[in-house]
């Protein structure tokens, strides 16, 4: 009985090709049932990444907004406490809004509300020192005349009042006379 591999090969050719071929056959199966399965795994993997991937952008693009929302709420209610302190009509604030770009007082992704502040301050100037304002200066009178048809009608009215109460008076004290 032959006891290496080489005198199993001189001795029994046929069988050692077909028992290597039969073990070349076994692990070769083997070696694609696994590569498949890891490739399987892998491309599952990768999907699962590139899915995470975009719900991580979502979710930044999310926080993105909300952050850039709140930023507009501050920016905008600081707008709105300095315009209702100020003497500008409210008709106005929405012009005054737009001169008031929040985005030009950013410092390393937040609002320099020192700046804003400032900034707001001047425009609402801007507007009062130009007059612009629910103040009303002065005080407004106006005279009638003797012809003035408003004031013959109410002078009219005077005189047939007087009349009635004249004729009242008497009616209830027949003894006096006026």
């Amino acid at each position: 009985m032959p006891k290496t591999v080489e005198e199993l090969q001189e001795k029994y050719p046929e069988l050692t090709a077909q028992m290597t071929e039969k073990v070349t056959d076994e692990l070769t199966k083997k070696f694609k049932k696994e590569k498949d399965e890891l490739t399987t795994r892998n491309d599952q993997l990768s999907q699962t990444i590139e899915d995470q991937g975009k719900s991580i952008v979502a979710l930044e693009k999310k926080d993105m907004l909300r952050s850039e929302r709140e930023l507009m709420a501050v920016a905008d209610r600081m707008i709105s406490e300095k315009l209702a302190a100020s003497e500008v009509p409210e008709r106005l604030y929405t012009k005054i809004r737009k001169l008031l770009d929040h985005n030009r007082f950013m410092k390393d992704d937040k609002l320099d509300k020192e700046a804003f502040a400032e900034a707001i301050d001047a425009e609402i100037k801007e507007f009062e020192d130009a007059g612009v304002t629910t103040t009303i200066l002065g005080m407004g009178s106006s005279q009638r005349t003797d012809d003035d048809p408003e004031n013959l009608t109410l002078k009219k009215e005077e005189k047939e009042d007087d009349e009635a109460v004249d004729k009242l008076y008497k009616i209830a004290s027949p003894d006096s006379e006026k």
